[in-house]
């Protein structure tokens, strides 16, 4: 049983090294990571608008429509100032209110909230059996999926033009 002393030295040598190595690679990863500029929310591939994540412009790619009050999710219904909304159709148009944003996805409505203190966006709310967009939280790089209403909010850096070939 002890002569296999010093090969057990060597193997938690071995598994300590490599556990010291991957956490500092982690670490650095993490730190040399570099924040979004501007969140791009899509459906079905389809880029409906883009956020800018330090000033919140807002550049949209479809209809848009101005909501007089905080819209509400309740079922499978959107309302706005008590009004049942029907507007929006499957990846056609979006809702603006303030720093929120709805669109409608395959099940449902889908309330997306950017944050302009930490200039973060997130999923507040959807029509999804389990609502796993939502719990994903608020995100400035890592994408938010949620499969279910093929909607997927992806980051990017800003483009800027240097110039024009023409």
């Amino acid at each position: 049983m002890f002569k296999n002393r010093p090969q057990l030295k060597r193997d938690l040598l071995l598994i300590g090294s490599l556990i010291i190595i991957v956490v500092g690679v982690l670490i650095f990863s993490f730190a040399t990571r570099k924040k979004a500029e501007v969140a791009i929310v899509k459906y079905e591939n389809k880029t409906l608008f883009e956020v800018d994540l330090n000033s919140g412009k807002l550049k949209v790619n479809t209809d848009l429509y101005k909501a007089p009050e905080m819209p509400e999710i309740v079922g499978e219904d959107l309302f706005i100032a008590g009004e049942k909304e029907t507007r929006l159709e499957f990846g056609k148009g979006v809702i603006n209110y303030n720093n929120f944003y709805v669109i409608k996805g395959r099940l449902g409505y889908v309330l997306i909230e950017y944050n302009p203190e930490k200039k973060m966006i997130r999923v507040k709310q959807e029509t999804s059996p389990y609502n796993i967009c939502s719990n994903q939280g608020y995100s400035n790089n890592a994408p938010i999926i949620c499969l279910p209403n093929y909607v997927f909010i992806n980051f990017s850096k800003a483009v800027e033009v240097d110039g024009i070939l023409g």
